[in-house]
């Protein structure tokens, strides 16, 4: 069985499916080997999540990559893949935790911040006025606009979930691009009409980027 990843700007990443078992267990391995640097060495990564009913209706989710060179030029893709992970897992918990059974549609967005990573991000966070937001804080944006409240704030991702104009998640990320800062933004809008629901967001955050960080790159898909 072959796996197709949407990763929106990034393109479609296939990959083999190497175990199923649900609900208890699905594993993929890419079918490209990845080269970090000329000369790393490529290779072949594998993905296996794993998950524990427990008492209460809740569950454990583990996660495991595998696959990895060794060598300091491994470094910073292991970190990535890793930090990347983490989020989505946070992602799992907050739309498990909020939307539980609702349909969604969500659309991605990129731009760029010509300024290294702790800049680029802090740079993004404020252009919002959302460069000192906590988990918990009440939000109120007039452009783009968006009333809810601050669910997830790490030190390079901000998750907003919005009441108005549409229930949603929108998620704030940054990553490390040399010289320049990946800004990301995705927007998951929840509801009988996910597809509706999007339409009310998604073209006031798409100017917005657009006028603020230089749009790179975009995708969309629902699910």
């Amino acid at each position: 069985m072959v796996q197709h990843h949407d990763e929106g700007p990034d393109g479609v990443v296939t990959a083999t499916v190497t175990a199923w078992d649900p609900p208890r267990r699905f594993a993929f391995a890419a079918d490209d080997a990845w080269e970090p640097a000329p000369g790393a060495g490529a290779e072949r990564i594998a993905t296996e999540l794993l998950v524990e009913g427990r008492d209460g209706g809740t569950s454990i989710v583990r996660l495991v990559a595998s696959g990895f060179g060794t060598g300091a030029d491994w470094d910073d893709p292991v970190e990535r893949v890793s930090h990347g992970w983490a989020l989505c897992l946070d992602v799992l918990r907050l739309v498990r935790t909020h939307f539980p059974g609702r349909p969604s549609a969500s659309a991605i967005r990129n731009g760029a911040v010509p300024a290294p990573l702790c800049e680029g991000w802090a740079r993004y966070r404020a252009a919002l006025g959302l460069e000192d937001a906590t988990v918990g804080d009440r939000v109120a944006l007039a452009d783009p606009p968006l009333q809810g409240v601050v669910a997830l704030a790490t030190d390079r991702a901000l998750v907003l979930r919005a009441h108005a104009p549409a229930d949603a998640l929108v998620f704030l990320a940054a990553a490390d691009m040399g010289d320049r800062t990946l800004a990301r933004l995705q927007l998951v809008a929840f509801g009988g009409d996910p597809e509706a629901a999007l339409a009310r967001i998604e073209p006031a955050w798409s100017a917005w980027l657009e006028a603020h960080l230089p749009t790179v790159a975009d995708g969309i898909r629902t699910g």
